[in-house]
């Protein structure tokens, strides 16, 4: 991003950075974000607990429609946007998946920090989590209001999207 500003004010070019958050909803394909990973990870019950950690959440239709906002709109030239809505825990991505998958053996405790810690030595995708533990990321996001005039989607439903779409591969993304 740092590089990306140097062109921009040395070539006299209008640009405009959205930094989106954790990013849910229906992929457009694969597994591979880490967000669908999280919810993969949480469905399979494969952990006793979760790691005590919040991060604000988005939906990848919300991204997308700050993207185009961004290009039409003048007032965010030379703006870095955040986008991104509530902060949502681990546990409380855990709560949103119970509901919509109630067979499914999903956790409802937090680990001590010192647990993942240990067990990021074993699991290297813990490693993504360590440096949030035990630490609240307060970010906010009025500019992306202020400016783009973004509203963002129910998050809960976004989680649940986002499994819904690990059961049925086949790409649904809508801007609907």
């Amino acid at each position: 991003e740092v590089a990306a500003w140097g062109v921009a004010r040395a070539r006299d070019l209008d640009l405009t950075v959205r930094n989106p958050a954790l990013i849910f909803g229906p992929p457009v394909s694969g597994r591979g974000a880490t967000s669908v990973g999280i919810v993969d990870r949480v469905l399979s019950g494969k952990d006793l607990a979760l790691p005590r950690v919040s991060m604000p959440c988005v939906d990848v239709r919300d991204v997308a429609d700050a993207h185009v906002r961004a290009l039409t709109s003048h007032r965010a030239v030379g703006e870095r946007i955040y986008v991104g809505g509530p902060m949502t825990s681990f546990l409380r991505i855990a709560d949103c998946l119970r509901e919509a998958y109630p067979r499914n053996k999903i956790s409802r405790t937090t680990a001590p920090d010192t647990m993942v810690q240990a067990a990021a030595k074993f699991d290297p995708r813990l490693n993504n989590v360590l440096p949030y533990l035990g630490h609240t990321v307060d970010i906010r996001s009025n500019k992306a209001a202020d400016l783009l005039g973004l509203s963002y989607r129910d998050v809960q439903r976004s989680i649940q999207e986002t499994a819904a779409a690990l059961e049925d591969p086949a790409p649904s993304f809508q801007f609907a």
